[in-house]
This record gives C-alpha cells, sequence and structure tokens, in this order.
C-alpha cells in the first residue's frame, strides 16, 4: 500500500530521514525495501541486504535516520496527497521493476494505479516545428483514444503536445518529471502539471525541492522508458535526450519507434539514425497499435473518446487468432498457476526480449494480469477460454 504523506508527521519525517540520508546509496534503499525491511521503524539490525556492514558505518546509519531534518516536505499546492510508491510493494510497477537501475521510490500525484497499466512514451524536441508538434498531438490522443497511457517528460515541445493530446480526448497522461514532485519544471507548465494530476499521474524519483539539474534528465529518460512498453520518438535532433529515451528503451527490451521526418529538416535527423538503427517506422498510432498486436484502432474523431478503463472491462476474446502461437504457449504455461519472468524464460525457451514483448501484448488485451508475485491469467477474457 503507497504511503501517503500527511497521513502521520512521524512516518513522514522516517521515510523523509531514509531517502535523505547519503550513506545508502540507490541501490542499497532498493535492496533494504526489497528484503522487507520498513525504514519508518527502524532496525537494532542492519537488514540482511546491507550485510556484511562494518559497524561504524551502521552506527553512523543508524544516527542518521534519526537526526532532526531542518526542512520538513510540504505539498500545499496539490489537492491531491503526494504518495510514496517504493520497492518492494505490489504497487510499484513491474516493468520498471525489471529494470536494473530502477529507483527505490516513487513520488506520485494522482490516480497510482496507472503506473502498471500499458503505456507508450512519446518523446521529442524541445523546439519542434509545427508539423512536429501537430504529429505529437495526434499520437498522445490517438494512443488515448486506444485505451493507451500517454507517457512523456512534461518538456516542452513534443512532451507537452503528447500530453495535450491524450487530455483533449478524456485519456489519461502520465507526467515523468526531472524535479522534485514539489518543483514543476518548466514553470509555464504549472498548469498542464495541475491538469495531469487530476486525471492522470505526475511521477518523480527525485527528493521533494529538487531542481532541474542536468543529470537529472538522463535518468528521468531510463524511468520514462522503464514505465512504457514502447518509446515513440517524434522529431528529435541528435544528439538530444530523446536519443537517450529511445537507447534506454532498446536496453530495456522494449520497442522504439520513429516517426519519418524530411532528410532537409535538421529537427529529424535523430529519427532518422533511428531507423537506420533499426527503430520501427511509425507513420501513425495504427502502426502502433498493429506492432503491439492490438485491434486496429479508428483515426481520431471517428468514434466517441474511451476513457481508461481496467483490463478486464475489455471485450471478450472469442478466438485464438488475437494472439501468436508464443503467446498461447505462455498462457499455456501459466495455466492456474502465478509466475515470476525468470521461470516463464526458463518454461517457455524464449528469450526475456522475446517474452516481454509477448507479455506485453497479453497485457495489452487484457489476457493476463502482472502482480507483485509474477504473472496470472484473467480467465474471464484469455482465448483458451471456449467460446
Amino acid at each position: 500500500m503507497p504511503y501517503c504523506f500527511g497521513s502521520d508527521a512521524s512516518d513522514d519525517v522516517r521515510w523523509q530521514r531514509f531517502l535523505q540520508t547519503p550513506l545508502l546509496s540507490q541501490r542499497e534503499r532498493s535492496a533494504w525495501l526489497l528484503s522487507g525491511f520498513s525504514p519508518p521503524h527502524g532496525s537494532q539490525q542492519p537488514p540482511p541486504a546491507l550485510a556484511p556492514i562494518d559497524e561504524g558505518r551502521w552506527a553512523a546509519l543508524q544516527a542518521s535516520l534519526v537526526e532532526d531534518l531542518p526542512i520538513p516536505w510540504q505539498f500545499g499546492q496539490y489537492q491531491q496527497p503526494v504518495c510514496l510508491v517504493h520497492r518492494g510493494e505490489a504497487a510499484y510497477p513491474l516493468r520498471l521493476a525489471e529494470c536494473a537501475d530502477a529507483p527505490p521510490a516513487l513520488f506520485c500525484v494522482g490516480d497510482n494505479r496507472l503506473l502498471s497499466h500499458p503505456g507508450i512514451a512519446v518523446v521529442g524536441s524541445r523546439r519542434p516545428s509545427r508539423d512536429g508538434a501537430r504529429a505529437a498531438f495526434t499520437l498522445g490522443s490517438d494512443l488515448a483514444m486506444g485505451g493507451l497511457v500517454t507517457i512523456s517528460g512534461l518538456a516542452r515541445g513534443i512532451d507537452g503536445q503528447a500530453h495535450e493530446g491524450a487530455l483533449s480526448v478524456g485519456g489519461a497522461s502520465v507526467a515523468v518529471m526531472a524535479t522534485g514532485i514539489d518543483q514543476v519544471y518548466p514553470r509555464e507548465h504549472h498548469s498542464l502539471a495541475q491538469r495531469i494530476a487530476e486525471t492522470g499521474l505526475l511521477v518523480t524519483e527525485f527528493l521533494p525541492g529538487s531542481l532541474p539539474n542536468r543529470w537529472h534528465f538522463p535518468r528521468r529518460n531510463h524511468t520514462l522508458s522503464g514505465l512504457s512498453i514502447a518509446t515513440v520518438v517524434v522529431e528529435a535532433g541528435r544528439p538530444s535526450g530523446s536519443l537517450i529515451t529511445a537507447g534506454a528503451a532498446a536496453d530495456q527490451g522494449r520497442d522504439v519507434f520513429a516517426y519519418p521526418w524530411s532528410v532537409y529538416h535538421s529537427g529529424g535527423e535523430g529519427c532518422r539514425h533511428l531507423l537506420a538503427d533499426g527503430a520501427q517506422l511509425a507513420q501513425s498510432a495504427q502502426d502502433i497499435f498493429a506492432s503491439l498486436g492490438m485491434p486496429t484502432q479508428p483515426p481520431a474523431g471517428q468514434h466517441a473518446p474511451r476513457k481508461l478503463r481496467p483490463m478486464h472491462q475489455q471485450a471478450h476474446l472469442s478466438t485464438r487468432s488475437h494472439v501468436s502461437e508464443e503467446a498461447l504457449t505462455i498462457m499455456e504455461i501459466i495455466g492456474d498457476a502465478t509466475i515470476d519472468l525468470p521461470e516463464l524464460v526458463a518454461l517457455s525457451g524464449l528469450s526475456g526480449v522475446e517474452l516481454r514483448r509477448e507479455l506485453s501484448q497479453l497485457e495489452l488485451l487484457g489476457c493476463i494480469d502482472s502482480t507483485a508475485m509474477g504473472f496470472r491469467l484473467n480467465r474471464d477474457q484469455s482465448p483458451l477460454n471456449p467460446c
């Protein structure tokens, strides 16, 4: 259960000490939380994740977890509570947890469930052309109308247009911030951030009060791609932060798409580079739906906007033709059990990249559910069921 700041003053302070102490690395914080030790209540013995640990360092760490903090965190600018989703709890997104550099905790404002709902990262230039901005807006709206979450970085240009496109049709959007949850950057996106918080989710791995330092953006990009089942780059230069996001997505085993752009337009050089490097060509949201194995969606404007809804409420899949033979094999392996990713790799004979691709398609179709313990079948939606 995510911890919400403001629910208990003493626990607020304990979490703040645990997350701020310089005596723990981020990897050690993650290991501590994954081992089941909750920092609000401390321990007389070091958790197994830190063993062996020098007695002097353990004593210094214990002291840092009880010392006074000069400035308590304040979150008065939001109508909703600020919650902490951390490693080791069910609410932490499974896709992100698969990444080697997953942050130990995420500060969230909005609907935390969106962390685990299938979403597409849309990134690109901060200074796009008119056509590039229009493409990002249309992509964001079409993805939302297809039932996917539009994920981006709240930056100027392509990011902002993708968020706006999703919001324009009543869809859900997730903004992954490169600052503390209390610091909106750029400032002109303060209103946009408020609207995203009301219907979607603001999320960041950085401590409250953190300003937009340059080194934050590559870290933010890794988390952004880690939350997504695929990344789409719209009008990006070279070099650029968008290419860092695309590279992170490829390293994480996620699909990467690039919108084509004029060979005469410098803002599209990054997209041409991605296509030459093996990224998939996307000329519309329909290309993305098709590549991910989703039913083809009609163009924006031809039907009423579809609100985000739980996967089990999607239309029943009555035939096996919706999924690949590999996907059917995966569902047969899962059966009535709940199986984690390493065991599925061993039993299916598929590579980790192939398996994640098939699992993403099955999750999109509502055939399986991801839990803290692993994957399980959604019997109401599974094509293994008789018609």
